[in-house]
């Protein structure tokens, strides 16, 4: 599971052995104000939209990479 705060992204791993939850922060630069979030499972990739960027953005969940901007 993909969760979005205003200038971050966390992916959520259940670890039902230990009845927990565990978060893990994406490693993005100067996120400013992502105000939505998709994620492609064939391609692992997750996209966000940067309001203060006006820009569409996607990186892979592993972070291989690194960002990229799709529109500006």
């Amino acid at each position: 599971m993909l969760v979005a705060a205003t200038t971050s992204i966390w992916q959520l791993f259940m670890d039902t052995k230990q009845d927990r939850a565990v978060f893990k922060k994406l490693q993005i630069d100067n996120p400013e104000m992502i105000v939505a979030l998709d994620y492609n499972p064939v391609d692992e990739r997750v996209y966000w939209s940067d309001n203060s960027a006006n820009a569409l953005k996607r990186m892979s969940v592993n972070g291989v990479g690194g960002v990229d901007t799709l529109v500006w």
